[in-house]
């Protein structure tokens, strides 16, 4: 895949994550959140999209040894 076609495919994966971010927010405003509760938990919802779960296994002390 050449550089031109993932450039292109990063700013659709950002627009989709910025879609889901946006219908995210409604939803809490719809539920009854303040516009500050709102943008609280819209900003927690990116990091976790974002950066997800970077865990590493061995650390728990769960490994196998």
């Amino acid at each position: 895949m050449g550089q031109k076609e993932m450039v292109e495919l990063m700013k659709n994966q950002i627009g989709a994550v910025a879609e889901m971010a946006l219908i995210f927010f409604r939803a809490t405003i719809a539920a009854g959140a303040t516009m500050e509760e709102a943008l609280k938990l819209t900003q927690a919802y990116l990091a976790a999209m974002i950066h997800g779960n970077n865990k590493d296994p061995q650390q728990d002390g769960t490994a196998a040894e």
